[in-house]
């Protein structure tokens, strides 16, 4: 790779990200580094949300970009991220910035599927298998669809929209999913996919 890629898939808890990025990861040759990667590292030692979690989740987020993009690399990213709320988007600025800095390319995959979609899909043995999901009750995943824009809005637009490719992808396999967005954004391919 002449220049390091970084392409991030954002949306709700239990939209797809980990999914759809396995098989983009599959089709592209790109590792994926999925958000609960750190967060499962962290939350056995510090309470989610807490000032330390927060801190070292983006310190270690940011050197491990960091050192992707000085390598060069093609990577898929996956995270949550409030839309409505300004400080959010001043942390997607510090974690995508190595990336610039070095000349490289950010793209970003937003999915969106309604609240009945994604509590069925929180409940999958897929999902519960690859990461820590005890906190991930119905409850909690309604009350922040209720709080927050975790998806664009007209309201909360997307800030890099030349970058940008929003996806319904409530009634698309995930594999379609990683179709589409590795044709919108020009991604590589590897043999077969």
């Amino acid at each position: 790779m002449d220049r390091p890629w970084l392409v991030a898939i954002v949306g709700p808890p239990a939209v797809g990200k980990m999914t759809v990025g396995q098989q983009l990861a599959a089709r592209t040759g790109f590792p994926l580094y999925y958000n609960h990667q750190v967060i499962d590292l962290l939350t056995p030692y510090f309470e989610f949300g807490s000032p330390s979690f927060e801190r070292l989740s983006r310190e270690y987020r940011r050197r491990f970009f960091e050192e992707t993009a000085q390598a060069g690399m093609g990577i898929v990213a996956t995270w949550s991220w409030w839309f409505e709320h300004p400080p959010e988007t001043a942390a997607v600025e510090y974690l995508i910035e190595p990336f610039l800095e070095a000349g490289g390319r950010v793209s970003f995959a937003e999915l969106v599927a309604p609240l009945d979609v994604r509590l069925r899909r929180n409940r999958t043995e897929h999902r519960r298998a690859q990461k820590r999901t005890d906190w991930a009750t119905d409850e909690e995943l309604t009350a922040q669809a209720t709080e927050h824009s975790q998806n664009t809005t007209a309201e909360h637009p997307f800030p890099w929209p030349d970058r940008h490719l929003r996806l319904e992808n409530a009634e698309l396999a995930p594999d379609d999913a990683a179709a589409r967005i590795q044709a919108h954004f020009g991604l590589p391919s590897v043999d077969g996919a």
